[in-house]
């Protein structure tokens, strides 16, 4: 059964405008490998593409931020079944490398590849 998208969130501003040198080659990558949809797309005023899958949208832009600056996380319901997702996708990871970490209360596993 593949995993199921919980929530997306940026690692600073938005996760709908998260910065990439170019759009065109990050959609099909979110495609193929997340198994996400295009869902919006605009040229103007800079280029852009919005993606979804089990209702949760990010978002990429040329919006002249730095991508090695800002990013988001995907917070799914099963790791390992995203992780075979991964791998039947052909996106090859090596072994995966998955972890607990705690939070006040709360242990969230986190896939560190």
């Amino acid at each position: 059964m593949p995993a199921t998208f919980l929530r997306a969130a940026p690692y600073a501003d938005d996760v709908l405008n998260l910065p990439v040198g170019d759009v065109a080659a990050s959609v099909p990558y979110y495609e193929t490998f997340f198994g996400m949809t295009l869902v919006a797309q605009e040229d103007e005023p800079v280029r852009r593409a919005v993606l979804e899958r089990d209702g949760i949208e990010i978002g990429f832009a040329e919006n002249g931020g730095d991508p090695s600056q800002e990013g988001a996380f995907i917070e799914v319901n099963n790791l390992e079944e995203m992780h075979a997702e991964f791998v039947d996708r052909g996106l090859s990871l090596g072994a995966p490398n998955f972890r607990t970490d705690a939070h006040g209360d709360t242990d969230s596993n986190k896939y560190a590849n």
